[in-house]
């Protein structure tokens, strides 16, 4: 009969589990990175990271900022897969019928793909990602500090800490209507709370096997919050890049006027989200984690060595 498994070991299990999932996928390639292989290895150092979030404050500074530090930098080798002024265009034109203006961002638009440069995939990338997923492995297989870690400390420091501080600086994000040229004028803010929505998409999906109801439904919510909060980083993106154009002084005006407009309507649809993201207060989040998590029942598990491949050695 087994006995309960903790938070920790799951948390672990589950972190193995991305990293063998990438280390297969890069073991076995053949050519370049496909966009599916790109979508893998993008999704997963964004579920690595909110992993190591829920330990921050158990396992210490150093770790955690070497941890940071290892994805940060994979995450900004892996090319972008879907091109933003390509998505903030098809927003600009999504609302509106004025086919002078439409004409004006597909030219727009088409300019600015024009002067982006087609990056050449690094042929080095995939060795140089390898190594990252092959620490990563390494960090998580050497767990006798982690096991040492209780549920309670797990939740309170991580899941439910990333649920305060998205609620926190969404709430900023809710009330700030920002410029009117549709920029939004505190982009760091903007990107601080999409990394906090990202954890607690990530977190809950952890916990998706024991989900209740209403954490199924914020999870929903949440997940296109960071949908919300992406477009209005593509639009910024987009519209930065319009203000370098050497263009008339009509079709400038013609698109930061539906640039401006694009901009309220994203801001009234994460108006309408942010009640069903952060409804309840921290306490009230809480005990409906800890519930959660009881009802996971999750049960001990050792954790055995792997083979070659899932081990992380490219041979």
């Amino acid at each position: 009969m087994y006995g309960r498994m903790q938070l920790a070991d799951y948390l672990v299990s589950n972190a193995l589990q991305i990293n063998n999932a990438c280390l297969q996928r890069l073991s076995e390639l053949e050519g370049e990175l496909t966009a599916q292989d790109l979508r893998l290895l993008t999704t997963s150092t964004q579920q690595l990271l909110s992993c190591w979030q829920m330990l921050h404050w158990s396992v210490g500074r150093v770790p955690y900022r070497d941890a940071v530090k290892r994805l940060q930098l994979a995450d900004r080798d892996l090319p972008v897969l879907d091109n933003p002024v390509s998505r903030a265009a098809e927003g600009l034109l999504k609302k509106n019928s004025d086919t002078k203006t439409r004409r004006t961002i597909c030219r727009t638009r088409d300019v600015l793909l024009g002067q982006m440069t087609q990056a050449r995939l690094d042929p080095d990338l995939a060795e140089r990602l390898a190594r990252v997923f092959q620490e990563e492995s390494t960090c998580w297989r050497d767990y006798s500090l982690f096991r040492q870690i209780s549920d309670d400390d797990l939740i309170v420091n991580g899941i439910v800490r990333a649920y305060a501080q998205g609620r926190r600086r969404c709430v900023h994000l809710v009330a700030d209507k920002g410029a009117k040229d549709g920029v939004w004028n505190k982009p760091r803010k903007l990107k601080r709370g999409l990394a906090w929505v990202r954890h607690s998409v990530n977190h809950l999906e952890l916990l998706r096997p024991s989900l209740s109801d209403v954490n199924k439904t914020r999870l929903w919510y949440l997940q296109k919050l960071g949908m919300n909060l992406v477009k209005q980083c593509e639009l910024d993106e987009f519209m930065s890049a319009v203000a370098k154009l050497d263009m008339k002084a009509k079709s400038r005006r013609r698109i930061t006027r539906v640039a401006a407009e694009h901009k309220q309507r994203i801001l009234k649809q994460r108006q309408k989200l942010f009640p069903r993201c952060y409804g309840v207060k921290k306490g009230e989040f809480l005990d409906s984690i800890r519930e959660d998590v009881n009802t996971l029942g999750l049960q001990q598990v050792v954790l055995l060595p792997m083979d070659k491949v899932r081990s992380g050695e490219l041979g």
